[in-house]
């Protein structure tokens, strides 16, 4: 009876329990903006709402221009995904920070957004048909510091192409910022249309920088009377128009730093991660810190180093490419560096690492200021011994390995020695292949077939401390690659390798412990499967495919 009551008020309680609302996310696509001109408010959920979209609040501080609504179905992963869009295209009645307020969709509702909405007014003649205007978000900046200069191509006559010339000066790194914006803004009561675009500016030395005029030509479509072309077409008009020259100032590098350590951004995070949580691991068996430094305001080449850290006596390491990336919106770059180093010890104990800081100028706050990383151990357990019989009688402790890791030269020999196996392997199976009309039976060996099969074969011969078997194991899975070229970008797996060849060619016996490739081996799949290419190319559209 009373396990009866008991699920009835379970699934009264499951009954009772509300369900979770609905997220339906805001944005904005650029902030800050500005009195009288437009912009455009984004709401997107992943189910359908409640219901419909209240507007109404946005009345009482923007203007309502336009209302689009659109949806996409797609599948991922095997699920299907059904996204649903509403765009608001607004214009501020007031400067300041201003709230959005939340929008209910039904029983949904939207998050709160802040935007800035600055009172500036472009200082440009309303009499003309095309306005260029160049601005720049400081007056003064520190050395290789970013400041952004922003062009706004404003006009309302219909066009046919416009060609923009690019930023051009000395000394100074430029990077485009993401897409061109469009909106419409009003100057005097006159209604343009305004394509703006962002450039991120580097300037490598202090002094005055002057930003000449920049340009833009345009061909204008002209319908006036007396000047149509053959059957009534209308005929265009080349137009040149400029902007006018402002100047920057770049300030030296800041007191208490010198070109080797000057890092200045707007902000700045370090942050790591370690592959095992509890900090223990067993002797032989690696464990592996990810550091991450990200930075807004500069450049991914600003970035330092950051596996130069002080090792503990007693661990090797294994350093992995360094993962760089540059994000570029429309309120600047951001970069980040991602490293990560795989630790070794071959003995049991307590390791320390030291705190870790990286110094860097707030150009914000205008300050000096470090970001930190503590000091942090690792406790490293006995290792678990696991002999083969045929090898139990010469085992050494894997300590004694340590010395040979770090001949380059072994890792070279060993992997020259397991292609020529390799080739000679091939060459045995084709000999046999093409003699089996011959009327004395060959036994053949059983090969896998697939990678998942050597892969099994592999973590057992490492289990089992069997070196022989690794070596085919590895020999088959990577047939179709080049081993040494693989080798040698995981310096985990190189580490590996160079004990496998030792207790195999080594001209004493060497005692051979596989969980250090077995680790290594594993280590180098999950680098592959997380491995991300960062893309430098860019490529800058034509000015006329946003202003036609």
């Amino acid at each position: 009876m009373m396990r009866k009551l008991g699920c009835i008020l379970i699934v009264l309680g499951w009954g009772l329990t509300p369900l979770a609302a609905m997220e339906i996310q805001t944005k904005v696509d650029r902030n800050p903006v500005a009195l009288q001109q437009s912009f455009t408010l984004s709401f997107s959920a992943e189910q359908d709402p409640d219901d419909d979209p209240d507007f109404s609040p946005l009345r009482q501080q923007f203007e309502i221009l336009n209302q689009q609504r659109s949806s996409q179905s797609s599948w991922v992963n095997g699920k299907s995904q059904h996204i649903q869009e509403w765009h608001i295209s607004l214009m501020a009645k007031q400067a300041g920070e201003v709230l959005i307020p939340p929008i209910a969709f039904g029983k949904d509702m939207s998050k709160p957004l802040k935007i800035k909405v600055n009172e500036r007014v472009p200082a440009l003649e309303s009499s003309g048909d095309l306005l260029l205007e160049a601005e720049l978000n400081t007056p003064k900046v520190y050395q290789q510091a970013q400041a952004i200069l922003s062009l706004r191509f404003y006009r309302r006559v219909q066009m046919t192409q416009a060609k923009l010339s690019e930023p051009e000066l000395a000394n100074v790194m430029i990077e485009r910022l993401g897409e061109d914006a469009s909106y419409s803004t009003r100057i005097n009561g006159v209604e343009y249309a305004v394509t703006e675009r962002k450039y991120a500016l580097f300037p490598q030395q202090a002094g005055e920088l002057k930003i000449p005029p920049i340009s833009i030509e345009a061909e204008i479509l002209n319908y006036q009377a007396g000047r149509q072309g053959f059957w009534g077409q209308a005929v265009t008009e080349t137009r040149r128009i400029q902007s006018k020259p402002i100047n920057l100032q770049v300030l030296p590098i800041a007191a208490g730093f010198d070109a080797s350590n000057w890092l200045a951004a707007e902000a700045l995070q370090l942050t790591e991660q370690w592959s095992e949580q509890s900090m223990q691991v067993q002797a032989g068996q690696p464990i592996t810190r990810t550091l991450k430094l990200t930075a807004r305001g500069t450049t991914v080449a600003q970035l330092p180093e950051l596996a130069t850290l002080a090792v503990p006596a007693g661990l090797k390491t294994y350093p992995d490419q360094p993962q760089l990336h540059e994000e570029k919106g429309s309120d600047g770059l951001q970069a980040s560096r991602e490293e990560k180093i795989a630790f070794i010890a071959t003995q049991a104990g307590e390791y320390s690492f030291p705190e870790l800081a990286v110094t860097w100028f707030n150009t914000q706050t205008g300050q000096k200021q470090i970001a930190r990383l503590p000091a942090t151990k690792i406790q490293v357990l006995p290792a678990i011994v696991a002999t083969s019989p045929s090898s139990a009688s010469k085992a050494e402790p894997i300590a004694t390995q340590s010395a040979h890791q770090d001949n380059a030269l072994m890792l070279w020999q060993a992997v020259s020695a397991l292609l020529a196996i390799g080739w000679l392997l091939t060459i045995v199976y084709f000999i046999r292949r093409s003699t089996k009309a011959v009327a004395v039976p060959v036994v053949e060996p059983a090969y896998p077939s697939s990678n998942h099969q050597y892969r099994q074969i592999l973590q057992n011969a490492c289990h089992s401390a069997q070196p022989e078997q690794a070596r085919t194991a590895l020999l088959g899975y990577f047939a179709a690659d080049n081993l040494a070229q693989i080798v040698d970008q995981y310096p985990l797996l190189a580490g590996a390798v160079r004990e496998l060849s030792q207790a195999l060619y080594a001209p004493s016996p060497v005692a051979w412990q596989g969980e250090l490739l077995w680790q290594a081996f594993l280590h180098y799949e999950h680098s592959l499967v997380n491995s991300k290419t960062v893309k430098q190319t860019e490529t800058l559209e034509p000015f006329f495919r946003l202003v036609s």
